[in-house]
């Protein structure tokens, strides 16, 4: 997947903050803490967490599907690895 473009990363982070904020899906807050515990700088942190909403909407769009929660789950499971 192509690098994005700042408003498409501002607009994925922005995402991300809200989903801390109502701990809405709480797997995005755990990802979060875990990965802030590792050691990972939040700034960093944030891009991981955007990496991972940006793969489950590209994947969702590309197999014509709906947005699946599991799915993303899974991906801040992997993270700061995604492969």
């Amino acid at each position: 997947m192509k690098k994005a473009s700042p408003e498409v990363r501002k607009a994925l982070i922005d995402a991300i903050k809200i989903q801390l904020k109502e701990n809405n899906p709480p797997e995005t807050k755990q990802a979060f803490i875990r990965l802030l515990c590792d050691g990972i700088p939040e700034e960093d942190v944030y891009i991981y967490l955007a990496q991972a909403l940006a793969y489950e909407m590209y994947a969702s769009m590309k197999e014509e599907r709906s947005y699946d929660n599991q799915n993303y789950a899974k991906l801040l499971a992997k993270l700061p690895h995604l492969e």
